[in-house]
């Protein structure tokens, strides 16, 4: 909301957050074998990624979506990129223990249904992200969080979102799809 730089703001919050969800609840990693969590949580990540950078090259010329693009990429320069990458995997971790390790599993044991707590936390996870007052955060909060909550499915816990969403948002930080100008 222009109040706090996004990428601190998230990163402080998710860190509290995920702290809190692993003392709080019964946080799990996965129900598959490790490894084909981890082989298939990479190749959504690199997928999704190539999509999103094909979507991106399909609205970057829409006003508002352009402008926000910008905005939140050009908050990029106040620190390296290398620690951009390392705060951005930081975040989409905290986010996946908090939101699909804690909030999902609670709302399905309240609803006492799996997609429909999974749509519960998804719901969560947008509406949260509608505070940053950015289309193309909201845009990425409903279908990275959908790809998100469909791996946490899929997995039975945290670990694939993690991977998944920590390379995700690790390559759009290190590959921006907007140019991002050069510090002063």
């Amino acid at each position: 909301m222009g109040r706090v730089n996004t990428w601190v703001g998230l990163s402080v919050t998710f860190a509290g957050l995920s702290v809190a969800s692993l003392m709080w609840g019964d946080v799990h990693l996965s129900t598959e074998p490790t490894t084909t969590t981890i082989f298939v949580s990479l190749i959504v990540a690199v997928v999704f990624f190539a999509a999103t950078r094909l979507f991106l090259r399909m609205v970057l010329g829409w006003g508002r979506f352009t402008q926000d693009e910008e905005r939140l990429y050009g908050q990029m320069n106040d620190y390296p990129v290398r620690l951009e990458v390392v705060l951005g995997a930081a975040v989409a971790c905290g986010e996946e223990i908090f939101w699909r390790g804690l909030v999902m599993p609670w709302a399905q044991a309240r609803a006492g249904s799996t997609v429909v707590g999974a749509l519960l936390a998804l719901g969560g996870y947008v509406a949260v992200s509608a505070a940053a007052m950015s289309v193309p955060v909201v845009v990425g909060a409903l279908v990275g969080g959908a790809v998100w909550t469909a791996l946490a499915v899929w997995s039975g816990g945290v670990l694939a979102g993690m991977i998944c969403h920590g390379t995700w948002t690790a390559l759009m930080i290190a590959f921006p799809p907007v140019e991002v100008p050069a510090k002063a």
